[in-house]
């Protein structure tokens, strides 16, 4: 798979974002390319993690604690992506509570909300005031552009002036014998869950759908959540497409 993972704390006190060990690069590569020539959903890509301030150690114990995972729910009630701002303060000696997929190396992206300083800032906020799951962060505090500047101005203050995309949710379906591939070239981390659509192709079923939905794009930066059904790691939504002569995915668009 390719490997990619997000961490920021803030504080010096609490880990809050987990991180994932970085894997072999090569091992990596070799494995994201065999994974797309099976299920012929375009090229995956590779993404170097992001090293942690703290030791591994701590942050396995920071995910020991969290809660169980869920499926994710679905995005409610929003009918056009939205850019949305506001200011987010947290208590800098409580964990951040975010797992944050580092993909997309322009913005961070949310990929859940666990028990944490966002989690009871959320509880009591409208939802335009919230940082949720599935939202891509792509300003804090007037850092924007590049992911891993964004992570640090996340860690360096408790007090986030964000500017975030929230996306609307689609569903796409594409018969795979009109097609060789789907034509994406996609980017994942092992432990997110979501599908990051770093190119459209020139050829392949997308681009097939992108021809004939004017009203229904599906571009680069969206992400993939669902597949035949299935809601899992990126691993499982792969496996959801392998032989299968329809493909109906439920994708996030954010543009």
């Amino acid at each position: 798979m390719g490997n990619s993972c997000c961490n920021a704390h803030g504080g010096d006190k609490v880990l809050n974002i987990p991180v994932d060990a970085p894997p072999n690069e090569e091992n990596a590569a070799n494995e994201a390319e065999t994974v797309a020539d099976a299920y012929g959903v375009g090229a995956a890509s590779h993404d170097e993690a992001y090293g942690a301030a703290d030791n591994m150690a701590d942050a396995s114990k920071v995910s020991a604690k969290a809660a169980p995972e869920e499926a994710h729910p679905p995005v409610e009630g929003e009918d056009a992506p939205r850019r949305l701002s506001f200011v987010l303060e947290r208590k800098p000696e409580d964990s951040i509570g975010l797992n944050l997929d580092a993909v997309d190396e322009t913005a961070p992206f949310v990929d859940d909300v666990l028990v944490g300083s966002v989690r009871d800032w959320n509880e009591n906020k409208p939802k335009e005031q919230q940082l949720r799951i599935y939202d891509r962060i792509i300003e804090v505090n007037g850092v924007t552009g590049n992911t891993n500047a964004i992570l640090a101005a996340m860690k360096a203050s408790p007090c986030w002036h964000m500017v975030v995309q929230r996306p609307m949710q689609m569903q796409v379906t594409v018969s795979a014998d009109k097609a060789i591939s789907l034509g994406l070239d996609l980017k994942y981390s092992p432990n997110g869950r979501s599908l990051l659509i770093d190119e459209v192709l020139a050829d392949g079923g997308i681009k097939k759908w992108n021809d004939e939905h004017s009203d229904k794009q599906v571009k680069a930066f969206d992400r993939v959540i669902q597949i035949n059904g299935r809601i899992g790691t990126a691993k499982e939504l792969l496996e959801s497409a392998a032989n299968k002569t329809c493909l109906e995915l439920v994708i996030l668009r954010y543009t």
